[in-house]
């Protein structure tokens, strides 16, 4: 062999890689990844999901036990709707867009109003809400009373999370007090119907002379 072509040989060698990767090799491997990567993607998607799942029944199931759930009795927790999870005090919420007008300010002029009664929501239908009664203490009688009420939408809190809600719901219990005028019913709103609690209960009979 001549100089020439040893040193032509000796370039080729040097200019050669040792080792080639077919394309079945350099393919398979790319698919190889790709699952890789889907797994890891469905793996980190089911946990958020799962998270999110969690969340949500949390704040489904919540953790209110007082007289505004379903069950029949009287309690020393406020209201609590056992639909979302809401625990309601204070006055009767209503949606942000409804403002009232009061000519009269609670609770001075509480014991003046022409009826006024505990009850737990049992059905609401349009704009008439009825209550199963569990104290009245002015102006009626009967274990059962409508009234010309319907539920609004509210913001509430919670975990101190802003969340909206009915006003009240089917097993909302309630202390609810107006006038009737010429033949016609009116609920008072402006913090003279209100969630329901024991403290609030035991003024309201005060109020009342009870």
């Amino acid at each position: 062999m001549s100089d020439l072509d040893q040193m032509l040989q000796e370039q080729v060698r040097h200019h050669t890689p040792t080792a080639l990767l077919d394309f079945a090799t350099v393919r398979a491997d790319a698919v190889r990844r790709r699952r890789r990567r889907r797994t890891t993607a469905y793996v980190i998607g089911s946990a958020v999901l799962a998270g999110s799942a969690v969340t949500a029944a949390a704040l489904l199931d919540g953790d209110g036990d007082g007289g505004g759930q379903i069950t029949a009795g009287p309690s020393s927790s406020p209201s609590s709707s056992p639909a979302s999870g809401v625990t309601r005090t204070g006055e009767l919420r209503s949606d942000s867009d409804t403002v009232a007008s009061c000519a009269f300010s609670y609770p001075d002029t509480l014991g003046e109003r022409g009826f006024a009664f505990d009850g737990t929501v049992t059905a609401i239908e349009d704009e008439t809400t009825t209550f199963r009664v569990e104290r009245w203490y002015a102006g009626g009688e009967g274990d059962s009373v409508a009234v010309p009420l319907r539920p609004t939408e509210a913001q509430f809190e919670v975990e101190s999370v802003p969340v909206y809600a009915p006003s009240y719901e089917i097993g909302t219990r309630m202390l609810v007090s107006g006038e009737e005028d010429q033949g016609t019913t009116f609920v008072w709103q402006c913090g003279f119907t209100r969630y329901w609690d024991a403290a609030t209960a035991a003024d309201w009979e005060v109020a009342f002379g009870g």
